[in-house]
């Protein structure tokens, strides 16, 4: 099993967790709901928000989770860059497959409704009772 196999497993289906994006040379930082697809890493989003436009100038994000069930808490940090994805059937999908979605678009083909990819290029993991962590370039 891969790290990326490794991670996802942790992964719950819907986490929220803070994303860092970056524009015009300086760090942002937002919670966002990250959802685990189809093993696949995924962020919901508006054309209209910062976010997004944050993301168009620069694709590169990083994701930080931490698990706190038990102590002393352990992490994995996520960077990568942003796929902005145009498949229907897969936005259809993602709608479908999360409820709250609803709540802010009425259907999947509101042009506003933007599904990302969040494809990592290198993870950070501090594994469980561990007190080092070990990083992995994809």
């Amino acid at each position: 099993m891969n790290i990326l196999e490794q991670v996802l497993l942790q992964i719950q289906k819907e986490s929220e967790c803070p994303i860092a994006t970056c524009y015009q040379n300086q760090a942002r930082v937002r919670s966002m709901s990250l959802l685990k697809f189809e093993n696949k890493l995924y962020i919901v989003t508006g054309k209209q928000s910062s976010k997004y436009k944050e993301l168009l100038e620069n694709d590169s994000f990083e994701l930080y989770l931490t698990f706190e069930e038990d102590l002393p808490f352990w992490y994995i940090r996520i960077r990568g860059h942003a796929i902005f994805m145009n498949d229907q059937t897969l936005k259809h999908r993602i709608y479908s497959e999360f409820a709250w979605i609803k709540e802010y678009w009425d259907n999947e083909e509101n042009p506003l409704f933007t599904v990302i990819e969040c494809q990592p290029t290198a993870i950070e993991y501090m594994k469980k009772g561990s007190m080092e962590s070990e990083i992995y370039e994809m």
